[in-house]
């Protein structure tokens, strides 16, 4: 990945509740109204997550629950790798900040 395609999905990441549905569905997939959670916004959550999946940061996958199937978002290794990025940045920025500090 180039940096003017890292460039581009950091600023589509970085978009109100961007990085945090990312953060929200690190660890587990996630359906709709779980994200509601994140972002109470129905709309503005919808745009966001077609946002996300475009960049081929999230996807989606099927799952059955009790006979019926349910949608849930995924994070795609993009994604993944976009989140830790941030969260690498965090951690040395906090670092240095602590450094400053002394």
């Amino acid at each position: 990945m180039g940096i003017k395609e890292s460039y581009e999905l950091f600023r589509i990441a970085s978009k109100p509740y961007g990085f945090e549905i990312l953060n929200f569905i690190y660890n587990s997939p996630k359906r709709f109204t779980d994200l509601k959670k994140i972002c109470p916004n129905d709309k503005t959550l919808t745009i966001r997550l077609n946002d996300l999946k475009e960049a081929r940061l999230i996807t989606t996958r099927i799952e059955k629950i009790k006979d019926r199937d349910f949608i849930h978002y995924v994070l795609t290794e993009t994604g993944v790798s976009i989140l830790q990025s941030v969260q690498d940045y965090e951690a040395m920025h906090k670092v240095l900040m602590e450094e400053r500090r002394k």
